[in-house]
């Protein structure tokens, strides 16, 4: 966080991670063209990787049209962002890259000389209040804005526990779902700590209220766009889901390419789980 100075000697606020506002590490003053970043928070299994795919795959365009999808791969946004939260060191004990990988992505941000930056990494809806200050902070003095994507629970729980399992979990599904049923009935703030092993896994990348308090605690609820994957039946986008939008200030995705298919909700219901 940044130390307080007198004003006869105010400096420009060092962030927690990256560079000071306006400058490179060179220590020259460059002028910060960037007016906006939308960080795509999440949450996991609302489609994030469909639309990381899209952003991706149409880089250049979206470059011509002055908005900045930063890093070489998507691989870029999920190491600088593991960096800043510290989940490397929690999820298999890998030392800190060098240089690190949050300052690197700040400074190609900050270099950018177009009016907005893209950032969709859904690792970031894992953020603790302290962690979106350091975050937000270091992307000073840009407009921040959150974009979450939700998606109705009974299509996201199998998908959450399918994942776990995958990822070495042994807890059987009816036993994930009693997990899943209860998370309500706990405060956001203890749900991810719930005895339950389901309420606790499902809490953890799901609790809108959770990711929407540390957020919007932050930002403002102004700067902080909700958009909800709608049921089946409805018309899709370009962007796959049709999405519906709290607000009208969220950039659209008007003539992107997009080749990867949507499958069918059935097919994967019986494919992945036998129902």
């Amino acid at each position: 966080m940044p130390h307080e100075t007198p004003s006869s000697c105010a400096r420009t606020p060092q962030p927690a991670y990256g560079v000071p506002s306006g400058h490179h590490r060179s220590g020259t003053r460059v002028a910060v063209a960037t007016r906006r970043i939308f960080l795509h928070i999440g949450a996991m299994k609302t489609g994030t990787t469909y639309i990381q795919s899209v952003l991706g795959e149409n880089r250049e365009r979206l470059l011509d049209d002055g908005v900045l999808f930063p890093g070489e791969g998507w691989g870029n946004q999920v190491r600088a962002v593991e960096d800043v939260l510290r989940l490397s060191k929690r999820r298999d004990g890998r030392p800190t890259p060098t240089p690190r990988p949050w300052p690197g992505l700040v400074e190609e941000i900050r270099s950018f000389g177009g009016e907005t930056v893209v950032v969709s990494m859904e690792w970031l809806s894992f953020a603790r209040r302290a962690q979106v200050r350091s975050v937000v902070s270091s992307l000073g003095p840009m407009e921040v804005r959150a974009v979450l994507t939700l998606r109705d629970a009974t299509r996201t729980a199998p998908a959450v526990w399918q994942t776990d399992v995958h990822n070495g979990s042994t807890i059987s599904w009816p036993r994930f779902a009693r997990g899943v049923r209860a998370a309500p009935r706990f405060p956001s703030t203890t749900a991810r700590y719930a005895a339950l092993g389901g309420t606790r896994m499902f809490a953890h990348s799901q609790d809108a209220r959770y990711i929407l308090r540390s957020w919007a605690g932050q930002l403002g609820a102004e700067r902080v766009d909700v958009v909800t994957v709608p049921a089946e039946g409805i018309r899709r986008s370009c962007c796959g889901h049709g999405p519906r939008r709290r607000s009208g200030s969220l950039p659209s995705c008007a003539g992107l390419r997009s080749h990867r298919p949507t499958l069918p909700w059935d097919w994967r219901r019986r494919s992945c789980f036998g129902w």
